[in-house]
């Protein structure tokens, strides 16, 4: 989606924006048919086997693929063929719910299981067309945030088994809270060189910010209760 036309030494070339450093004199063109061309191709292609879940699926309203599919998509399909079949509402963990069919390989919650939590509970599966993501060998998902991946999930294919087709990402209310590295910085100025990506340091962080705290149930009358800190 981030193919651009930008100036070379050939002329006008189709190129990913986000990975070409800015030069001086840079030449870059975002809106010509050849880039609309590209852009709807690599929609339909992600499409091609993607159910039509949106009025169902808890990411509706909150979906990039969607917002992209709006902005940027064709229409139309081009598509007789059936849509290859996977598992639907097919449990990782107690509280991960995976759609594989929502899956378009994005490969985030791998990575974020793999580089954050150090814990490679999640990978792909076959190959081509038949790709899939899934548990290994029948472990489930037990990494201690492993349900930030629901969040990073671009597409709805990973979905919180307590809150599932329980709201609308519109009918969520805001509420004040905190930041809590910001707040631990702020308590403990000598460690603001430290970098994110010291897991045990980001686990200390958080531990010491709740510490104290009461928090009230996520979902009044779905069986969760109130604990401390």
């Amino acid at each position: 989606m981030c193919l651009v036309e930008i100036s070379g030494p050939r002329g006008m070339m189709l190129q990913t924006a986000c990975s070409v450093p800015v030069a001086q004199d840079m030449v870059v063109k975002t809106d010509t048919q050849q880039v609309k061309e590209v852009q709807e191709a690599n929609l339909a292609f992600i499409l091609l086997n993607h159910p039509l879940d949106c009025p169902i699926c808890d990411k509706g309203g909150e979906c990039p693929l969607q917002d992209q599919t709006m902005q940027f998509g064709p229409g139309l399909s081009q598509l007789v063929e059936p849509k290859r079949m996977k598992n639907k509402n097919y449990l990782i963990s107690d509280t991960i719910v995976l759609d594989q069919e929502r899956c378009v390989v994005c490969w985030r919650c791998i990575r974020y299981l793999e580089e954050w939590e150090d814990k490679p509970q999640l990978a792909l599966f076959e190959r081509g067309g038949k790709t899939i993501i899934d548990i290994q060998d029948g472990q489930p998902v037990d990494a201690k945030t492993s349900g930030n991946i629901i969040d990073m999930c671009p597409v709805g294919a990973l979905t919180n088994r307590v809150a599932r087709f329980s709201y609308r990402p519109w009918e969520i209310e805001r509420t004040p809270s905190i930041d809590p590295p910001l707040f631990y910085r702020r308590q403990h100025p000598r460690r603001r060189g430290r970098t994110q990506s010291d897991a045990s340091w980001a686990g200390k962080i958080w531990a010491s910010t709740i510490s104290g705290l009461r928090t009230k149930p996520v979902l009044p009358g779905r069986g969760l209760t109130a604990t401390s800190g």
